[in-house]
Formats: C-alpha cells, structure tokens, sequence
C-alpha cells in the first residue's frame, strides 16, 4: 500500500530538463566562481604566512633588544636601596625582579608581534599578494 502512493507520486513527476547549452553555461560560471575562490584562498594563505614571518622576527628581535638591556636594568635595580618604610610588595619586587624582567620582555614581544601581524594584514591589500 505504501509503495503504490510513493509510486504513484512519482509516476506523474517528469521533470524539465535544460538544453545543454544552457547547463554548460552554468556549469562554466559555478566552475568560475570556485576557481575564484580557489586563488583568493591561495593568496589570503600567502598574506597571512608572510605577515607570520614578519611578525615572528619582530618579536624576536624586540626580545633580543631587551634581553641585551638587561645587564643595565640590573644595575639600576641593585642601585635601589629600600629602608625599612618600604612596603613589603616592594621589597619582593625588587628581590625577585629578574622574574618580572622576563615577564615583562615575554609580554611586550608578544604584544609588538601581534600587532605587527595585524598591521600588515590590515595593510597589504590582496593584488599585492600576487606572484
């Protein structure tokens, strides 16, 4: 019984069919758009690992750059004498201040990294990116 109605509703289908012109037509333009995608893909790739380069060599090299000053920092902070006013969250500051050194070196390559990497990607504009 059930097979006679899904049979009889598809007994009365017979649908349309295009000319092949026209389906090689539209072929053609979804073979067009995909290939489209397909490049600006491949060049939004090549945008994003160039800006990743760049990036990373930024922040390695402002770590360097304050790794080096580093000798400089320490004789400042030995130079700091505390009395015994001083609160006591300075005075673990100032005995553990390597830590927060490089601390603070760590953070400010990651910050001048990321915001070289959006930088740029918010620069170069996508024909730039071309072979």
């Amino acid at each position: 019984m059930e097979q006679d109605d899904i049979k009889k509703i598809f007994d009365d289908f017979a649908p349309e069919l295009d000319s092949d012109e026209n389906f090689m037509a539209i072929f053609q333009r979804n073979i067009n758009a995909a290939e489209l995608i397909r490049r600006h893909s491949i060049l939004m790739r090549r945008r994003n690992k160039r800006a990743l380069v760049i990036a990373s060599l930024a922040g390695f090299v402002i770590g360097v750059l304050f790794s080096l000053a580093l000798p400089w920092v320490s004789g400042i902070v030995e130079g700091i004498h505390l009395n015994a006013d001083s609160p006591l969250l300075l005075c673990k500051i100032l005995d553990n201040w390597t830590l927060a050194a490089w601390t603070f070196i760590a953070v400010s390559s990651i910050f001048v990294s990321y915001n070289v990497y959006d930088t740029y990607v918010s620069f170069v504009s996508d024909d730039s990116c071309r072979p």
